[in-house]
C-alpha cells in the first residue's frame, strides 16, 4: 500500500481507494504518463517551487490576466497546480473557470493546452483499460468575445478538440510540433511561418520591405534547431496569432509568435560538464567571477535578483556563442530577435511590442529601449570580426551590469527555453502591395 499510496499522489488510504487499487490490477498495468509529462513529473520546481496542493479540489480559476509575460507569478502558480492535480490522476472533474479572466496571452495559452493535451490522451487510455482517473476536464464561463476568440481560433477548443471559428479580424497559426520524431519539419514550419507572416500583411493589402524571404525563414529555422537540440525529448511547438488593427493609421495590427520547448535551460546546457565547448563555458566562468568580485551577482538585495544563471543565459545570446564546438553556427537567436524588430518598425519603446526569453529561472525583454549593438569579436582561427550583441547596458559591453528590469532571475522556473514575440507592424515598415486586391488573402 505504501507503494501505491505514493505512486498515486499520496491519496489518502481508504478502503474505496484499496478497492480502486485492487480493480487497477485486475485489468492490468496503468498506462504510463507520456515522456513529455514524465519529464516534468521529475523537476520539483516545475513552473513553481509551491509543491502542496488540496489534490481533491478540481475548480481552477483562470487569473485575469493570464500570461506568461505580464503576469508570470499567478499563471505559473496556475500551471504548476493544475499539473500536480492532474498528475495525481484523482477520479475528480477538473473545471477551468475564466469568470474573471479579462486577458489571455499566447504563450500562457499554449502551454496549458499542450499540457491538458497530454493528460487528456492518458486520461482516455486509463478509462479503456478500466483504471480510476479524472473524469473530466472542461472549461466554464467563457463565453465572452475576448476569450472565445482565443479558445475557438487559436486554443483549447481547436487544440484539444479540433474545432475552428474563423473571426474576421484575426488570422491564426495553429499549433505545430517538430522535433527529431518529425523529420524535415524544422525546413517546412519555418517557411511556412514566412508565407503566414506574408499572409497577415496580405490581409492588409502590404507586404514586407524589410529582411527578405529566405533570411528570415533560415533564421527561424535555425531558433527551432536550437529548441529541438536543447530539448530533452528533443521536440519544438511554434503557434502563432494576427489581430488586425481597425485604425491602420498608426500599427497595421499585432503579430503574435511563440516558440518552446521543454528540457534542458540554456544554463543547464553550458553548465553540463559534457558541453561540448568548454572555450565557451570558460568565457562564462570568466565572466561569473568578475561579476561576483564586484558584488554584481546578488541574493537578496534590493530590486530584481541577478544570479550566474542569468548572466550566462544573457551571453548565451551573443552572436557566435554555442554549446557546440563550431564557433560558426552561432544559435540565431540574436538574429531572430533582430528580425521582428525590424517588423515594428523603430526602436520606440512607445507601442506593446514585446519580446519575451523564458528559460529556467531567467527572464529577459526586449521592448526596444535597448538595441542591438555590434562590436569586434574573436571569431574562428583568432581573427577579428564584428558581432552583434544585445547587453542591455548603455556601453554594448556584457562586462559592464545590464539593466535589471529587463534581465532578472525569477522564482518560478520554466523547463525548457520559450520565446514569445508580440509586435505591433507600422505601416512605415511595409509596402503597398503592387496589385493588392488581385492578391490579398480573403
Amino acid at each position: 500500500m505504501k507503494h501505491h499510496a505514493h505512486r498515486t499522489g499520496k491519496i489518502d488510504q481508504t478502503l474505496s481507494s484499496f478497492h480502486a487499487f485492487t480493480a487497477s490490477v485486475r485489468a492490468g498495468n496503468r498506462p504510463s504518463h507520456s515522456q513529455t509529462i514524465q519529464f516534468l513529473s521529475k523537476i520539483v520546481t516545475v513552473f513553481a517551487n509551491q509543491s502542496k496542493f488540496d489534490l481533491d479540489k478540481g475548480h481552477f480559476q483562470v487569473p485575469k490576466v493570464f500570461s506568461l509575460t505580464d503576469n508570470y507569478q499567478e499563471t505559473f502558480t496556475f500551471l504548476k497546480r493544475l499539473f500536480v492535480v492532474l498528475h495525481a490522476r484523482h477520479s475528480i472533474e477538473i473545471t477551468i473557470d475564466y469568470a474573471y479572466c479579462e486577458r489571455i496571452d499566447l504563450d500562457a495559452s499554449v502551454v496549458l493546452d499542450v499540457l491538458l493535451r497530454e493528460f487528456i490522451i492518458n486520461i482516455h487510455s486509463c478509462r479503456q483499460k478500466g483504471h480510476r482517473t479524472t473524469h473530466t476536464v472542461r472549461p466554464i464561463n467563457f463565453n465572452r468575445p475576448e476569450i472565445e476568440e482565443i479558445l475557438l481560433s487559436i486554443g483549447s477548443y481547436r487544440i484539444l478538440k479540433g474545432l475552428f471559428v474563423d473571426f474576421p479580424n484575426s488570422i491564426s497559426f495553429p499549433l505545430r510540433t517538430g522535433g527529431k520524431y518529425y523529420p524535415g519539419q524544422v525546413e517546412i514550419n519555418s517557411t511556412d511561418v514566412v508565407a503566414y507572416i506574408e499572409q497577415c500583411l496580405n490581409r492588409c493589402d502590404r507586404e514586407l520591405t524589410g529582411p527578405t524571404k529566405k533570411e528570415l525563414s533560415d533564421i527561424i529555422g535555425e531558433v527551432l534547431n536550437n529548441a529541438d537540440v536543447h530539448s530533452t525529448i528533443q521536440q519544438h511547438y511554434l503557434i502563432g496569432y494576427f489581430k488586425l488593427n481597425q485604425d491602420q493609421a498608426k500599427t497595421v495590427g499585432t503579430f503574435n509568435l511563440v516558440i518552446f520547448n521543454f528540457g534542458d535551460t540554456i544554463y543547464q546546457k553550458f553548465k553540463d560538464p559534457a558541453c561540448p565547448n568548454q572555450t565557451v563555458v570558460s568565457q562564462m566562468k570568466e565572466l561569473s567571477k568578475m561579476y561576483t568580485e564586484r558584488g554584481w551577482l546578488t541574493q537578496l538585495l534590493d530590486g530584481p535578483r541577478f544570479e550566474e544563471e542569468t548572466l550566462w543565459t544573457l551571453y548565451a545570446l551573443q552572436q557566435g556563442v554555442t554549446s557546440y564546438k563550431n564557433w560558426e553556427r552561432g544559435n540565431g537567436t540574436i538574429e531572430f530577435i533582430e528580425s521582428f524588430f525590424v517588423l515594428k518598425g523603430d526602436n520606440e519603446q512607445a507601442d506593446d511590442s514585446q519580446l519575451t526569453l523564458l528559460s529556467g529561472n531567467t527572464r529577459i525583454t526586449f521592448d526596444g529601449t535597448y538595441g542591438i549593438k555590434t562590436r569586434t569579436g574573436t571569431g574562428p582561427d583568432n581573427q577579428n570580426e564584428y558581432v552583434k550583441v544585445m547587453t542591455f547596458n548603455e556601453s554594448g559591453d556584457i562586462r559592464q551590469q545590464p539593466d535589471r528590469n529587463f534581465v532578472n532571475f525569477t522564482p518560478h522556473f520554466f523547463p525548457g527555453t520559450l520565446i514569445s514575440a508580440k509586435i505591433c507592424i507600422k505601416p512605415s515598415n511595409t509596402a503597398v502591395k503592387i496589385n493588392a486586391h488581385e492578391s490579398a488573402t480573403d
